[in-house]
């Protein structure tokens, strides 16, 4: 059993978990720019240590986020959403969400996120810079 900020709460099979983000092409999943630029863009030092930690324990490769929404930039900064899926479920009650939470679990994936049945997902929030060549189009 694992704890996310809000204090939702799942388990999970790290095995299964593992072996699917083997098999997980990020890259295949989309190729607009801004998912471009995340992949572009990704490293560990960019999201919460706790968000790192849990993805470790449940077997996640964290450098293959399934459907990444960009919601704007400011400052050199572009903010994404995305989805960690996981094979596992959310027990118990989903908190409300009173105030900003960096990362918490959801029941159900959705998107490209759900490639299978029996997965939850790890919903997060992260801001990266945009490195591409090309114009920031957000």
């Amino acid at each position: 059993m694992i704890e996310a900020p809000d204090g939702s709460m799942a388990s999970y099979d790290a095995e299964r978990t593992r072996a699917a983000y083997l098999e997980i092409d990020a890259v295949a999943d989309c190729s607009c720019s801004g998912c471009r630029n995340y992949r572009a863009a990704w490293k560990p030092e960019y999201f919460e240590p706790g968000l790192l930690a849990a993805c470790a324990q449940i077997g996640i490769d964290p450098a293959k986020s399934l459907e990444m929404v960009a919601l704007g930039s400011a400052g050199g900064l572009l903010s994404y959403h995305g989805q960690f899926p996981f094979f596992g479920e959310v027990v118990g009650e989903i908190p409300f969400k009173d105030r900003f939470y960096p990362w918490f679990f959801l029941r159900d994936a959705y998107g490209s996120a759900r490639f299978s049945d029996g997965l939850a997902i790890i919903e997060f929030f992260v801001q990266v810079p945009w490195v591409l060549s090309e114009p920031n189009t957000w």
